[in-house]
């Protein structure tokens, strides 16, 4: 159930109740099916016996459910959302904008994350997935063969099987632990957030996906199951200057987790690839029949779509395998709860939000447009925007998918609407109460005039839609920035 889907429902066999702004309960039927609205504060759910228990969670409280033995649901709120899952059906949720904790079943649970730090604690026998964040970490606690890895923008995660949660990550731009704690500062956070009896135990691995023997030694003693590779590096900007350090890090670092997973007998994998694959589209809304590669206009899309290329291969090759290609367009944003969002370790943002958030905190003079001279109506480049927890959302649909056919499928995930930089700039101002000084400078090498994406696929065959507004992206970026003003 997503943001959108919050209504009461009044059905034979459904009892239904729309919580308000305190504290919200409901006690589930039997055989049927429960499924309650949460309110902004406290929301509780005991789940029925044999049946669908579902619950959409609440606003910026605790939204809490214990699940049957049959399909267990909840669509989380925007602060901490626990769930504690069912038996032998199929658990899963969609991860609230603060810390997200969900204890799963005996089959397969699945959780989404968002761009900060997201924590399950995983199930019994079967199998259970997690959706990664963005810039921050995303956890899991495995359960007994429940294995998932997820790589953020500076962060990698796997989960392991019975014994915790692992953090594979080279700190590349994520801040790595701080003596004498073992944990990156943003594990630490997540460690003193998780309010649970039983807290996960977190592992944290310091090390490359290209290091193939010590990546070997992490999936053998945590037998994963199922991979979300999201790491890589990101900007497109930064990969016309090093383009180098761009082939070696996303292309050889996919190759030796794809040849580990096959050694190992883990053939089920979500990709994190981009829109930048397309080149300068030329039609929009741009769907994924449209044609890649050779008009790619910098390295970083470059390496996206090779890397696409050898998954399809290898998928193509061996019919085991089941690959998810998920076309991001322009993710943005952060968690609304303030507490986890964009903090590059370098300080220093390439990305539109956390750039102008930086501007209105006064941590950058001036924001840079580059160029107002591109064949839009304000002269500035379009962009189809959509909020991390929107994209996050996705990569729950992708894994159910993943779970239920072979081969390699491709979706874009975008809202379909274009956006120019002028008008982003316009609603970061309406967020932080303030105008931005701004500065126009040469087009940037590697851009394209307008992206805007055709997500009908992703609707039609994943039931996946983005809800969120470009307001509340702006706003969820600047609360972040306030909070930590000088990040982790």
């Amino acid at each position: 159930m997503n943001d959108g889907d919050r209504k009461g429902v009044e059905r034979k066999g459904v009892n239904v109740k729309n919580g308000d702004d305190g504290v919200s309960v409901m006690s589930g039927g039997g055989d049927g099916v429960s499924m309650k609205n949460g309110g902004d504060g406290v929301s509780v759910m005991n789940g029925g016996d044999d049946g669908v228990s579902v619950i959409s969670g609440g606003g910026d409280g605790v939204s809490m459910k214990n699940g049957g033995d049959g399909v267990s649901v909840m669509s989380g709120g925007d602060g901490v959302s626990v769930m504690s899952g069912g038996g032998d059906g199929v658990s899963m949720k969609n991860g609230g904008d603060g810390v997200s904790v969900m204890s799963g079943g005996d089959g397969v649970s699945v959780m989404s994350g968002g761009d900060g730090v997201s924590v399950m604690s995983g199930g019994g026998d079967g199998v259970s997935v997690i959706s990664g964040g963005g810039d921050g970490v995303s956890m899991k606690n495995g359960g007994d063969g429940v294995s998932v890895m997820s790589g953020g923008d500076g962060v990698s995660v796997m989960s392991g099987g019975g014994d915790g949660v692992v953090v594979v990550d080279n700190c590349i731009n994520a801040k790595p632990p701080q003596p004498p704690s073992h944990l990156p500062p943003s594990l630490e956070r997540v460690r003193k957030l998780v309010a649970t009896s039983t807290p996960p135990s977190l592992h944290f691995y310091h090390l490359s996906l290209q290091d193939r023997q010590q990546l070997r030694m992490v999936f053998d003693k945590h037998c994963v199951k199922v991979v979300i590779h999201f790491a890589g590096l990101k900007a497109v900007g930064e990969s016309v200057k090093r383009p180098l350090d761009y082939y070696a890090n996303n292309l050889t670092s996919t190759i030796t987790l794809l040849q580990v997973m096959n050694e190992v007998g883990c053939r089920v994998l979500v990709f994190s690839s981009s829109s930048t694959v397309y080149g300068p589209a030329t039609y929009f809304p741009t769907d994924e029949d449209h044609p890649t590669g050779p008009a790619i206009t910098n390295p970083y899309g470059r390496t996206k779509y090779f890397c696409e290329q050898v998954m399809k291969d290898v998928a193509a090759q061996d019919k085991r395998w089941s690959v998810v290609v998920l076309r991001y367009f322009n993710p943005v944003g952060a968690h609304s709860s303030g507490l986890l969002g964009d903090d590059p370790v370098t300080g220093r943002p390439v990305n539109l939000l956390p750039s102008l958030a930086h501007v209105a905190a006064g941590r950058k003079k001036v924001f840079h447009i580059f160029g107002e001279d591109w064949d839009t109506p304000d002269g500035t480049c379009i962009r189809d925007f959509m909020h991390v927890m929107d994209l996050a959302e996705g990569h729950v649909a992708a894994l159910e998918h993943a779970h239920t056919h072979t081969g390699a499928s491709v979706f874009n995930l975008g809202r379909g609407e274009g956006v120019s930089v002028r008008q982003m700039i316009q609603a970061f101002e309406r967020a932080c109460g303030c105008s931005l000084p701004c500065e126009v400078v040469c087009r940037r090498a590697g851009d394209v005039r307008r992206t805007t994406c055709s997500g009908d696929r992703a609707k039609a065959v994943l039931g996946w839609r983005p809800y969120r507004t470009l307001d509340d992206m702006c706003r969820d970026s600047w609360l972040f920035q306030v909070n930590n003003p000088h990040g982790y």
